[in-house]
């Protein structure tokens, strides 16, 4: 979202209104990964205690949906950092720098993943609050804010797109049963993502006014704005640290997904990180899924997925 806003074509209204239907949604389809996580199990251990085939398939769709998204965040943070500061660099070595750091990171394990992102948000909360507070009297009093634009089609296709990157909630899905409140920790998730980007939403449109339709990175150029204090050197810092943690949990997750295929490979997360390189080149040369096809991975690999393996358990616990 720090990349690219806004977040779809709509009008701000629209946007913003989607963003909290998608939401609800996303409440909704948490529901069965919550129960598999409070027995101790997430879909993949529950899939490969069934049938190894069915198991097999669902762990390599998990991969490969996993895979796609590391790729794109890779391939636009890559693409941001090449606009933004270092218009020379190549992009295949941008990727390799990003991913090196980002195995290194996944070698260091999830606790110390956690902890950076922790750290991460703490200093992201404490930037935004003194961004806020400086951008106080230089709001743009435009009519990007307004009450128009809403429509029936522009809510769903603001929500479809809100809904198509939701890769966080198929990432959920598998680390929610290492939480000790699966249900709080979940809920909690959702509705820390909706509060931080509906105020990034506002607060970007609030300021930049009509300026936020046509700037290429929003986010990055509010930093100049007004009273900002140039804080765009601080959004690039958290912009890197935020990619590396992000791709670092991909790999992470990709490395475990591969050691249940291959429990003595060596080199899971180089491999992992080989993965994500690969499927970034779509993203660079074009060709993204449309929002409504991404948008249906995420309710597949999220909830339906997850729902099947949980009914699947009770079936075998009464048999």
């Amino acid at each position: 979202m720090m990349t690219y806003f806004p977040l779809t074509d709509e009008s701000i209204p629209a946007t913003m209104l989607g963003i909290a239907l998608s939401t609800v949604v996303q409440c909704v389809l948490v529901i069965p990964v919550i129960l598999l996580a409070n027995s101790g199990r997430n879909v993949l251990s529950e899939m490969h205690s069934g049938t190894k085939i069915a198991g097999g398939i669902i762990a390599a769709c998990y991969f490969l949906y996993i895979a796609f998204v590391g790729g794109s965040s890779v391939s636009h943070f890559v693409i941001f950092v090449k606009d933004a500061f270092l218009e020379k660099v190549s992009i295949a070595v941008g990727i390799a720098a990003a991913l090196a750091v980002a195995v290194y990171g996944a070698y260091c394990g999830l606790r110390g993943i956690m902890r950076s992102s922790v750290i991460a948000v703490f200093v992201f909360a404490v930037i935004m609050i003194v961004l806020a507070v400086s951008s106080v009297g230089e709001t743009a009093s435009s009519e990007v804010l307004v009450y128009r634009g809403i429509t029936l089609k522009s809510v769903i296709s603001a929500t479809l797109t809100d809904l198509s990157r939701g890769g966080e909630l198929v990432i959920l899905s598998l680390l929610l049963f290492c939480t000790g409140k699966p249900r709080s920790a979940g809920y909690g998730y959702i509705a820390t993502r909706l509060v931080v980007t509906e105020g990034i939403v506002f607060l970007l449109a609030a300021v930049l006014g009509g300026y936020v339709n046509i700037a290429k990175y929003p986010f990055y150029a509010i930093g100049t704005f007004g009273n900002a204090l140039h804080l765009e050197g601080v959004f690039f810092v958290m912009w890197c640290v935020f990619a590396e943690i992000r791709l670092a949990l991909i790999v992470f997750l990709l490395g475990d997904i591969l050691s249940g295929f291959f429990p003595k490979l060596p080199a899971r997360l180089i491999l992992s990180g080989v993965a994500v390189a690969a499927c970034a080149l779509p993203f660079i040369f074009g060709g993204v899924s449309p929002s409504a096809l991404q948008a249906l991975s995420v309710v597949l690999l999220s909830a339906a997925v997850p729902f099947v393996a949980a009914i699947m358990g009770e079936k075998r616990k009464e048999a």
